[in-house]
């Protein structure tokens, strides 16, 4: 897989999203660019890690305070902006005829846990959907799992054979 430094993925990633997301805010197509980097570079969608690999002149504290002012902001649908992108890494991925989905459950802070399907490609894990559980033990319903399947299926490309894996 190729690597890419933090401008170009800048680069990259603010062009496509101009095509993609419906919305003509400056500062929320900025923040969205950030914020994919920043879970791309660290790993992860803990937002103290995530701004620890953010390029921006400011304290770790205040990017943090600025991803989750754009995550609570009533204007951002998530599932409308990241559909293209997920479209996009499930044709990627079943350009072969096959794709390897992965769901998962992790705790995330406290207060939440995280249920996500990601697509294995290229030795790594990308993620396609997920939604947040309130409370911090125990795992999510199968109802629910469910439903999250559901709709990654309405994204699957057609034809393709598709495994799932999970805990």
């Amino acid at each position: 897989m190729q690597s890419f430094a933090i401008p170009q993925l800048y680069r990259i990633w603010r062009e496509r999203l101009l095509q993609q997301i419906p919305d003509d805010c400056e500062t929320r197509l900025t923040n969205m660019v950030y914020l994919m980097i920043g879970i791309f570079q660290s790993q992860t969608v803990q937002l103290n890690l995530v701004a620890r690999k953010l390029p921006i002149r400011a304290q770790k504290l205040s990017i943090v305070k600025r991803l989750t002012r754009f995550l609570d902001n009533e204007a951002i649908h998530v599932r409308e902006w990241y559909h293209p992108t997920a479209d996009w890494l499930l044709r990627s991925a079943g350009s072969a005829g096959q794709i390897h989905l992965i769901i998962d459950s992790t705790k995330v802070s406290g207060c939440f846990r995280k249920v996500m399907v990601s697509v294995a490609y290229h030795r790594r894990s990308l993620p396609i959907a997920w939604f947040w559980i309130p409370g911090s033990r125990g795992h999510c319903t199968t109802k629910a799992q469910i439903a999250l399947l559901e709709y990654v299926q309405t994204l699957l490309p057609k034809g393709v054979k598709v495994s799932v894996v999970g805990e």
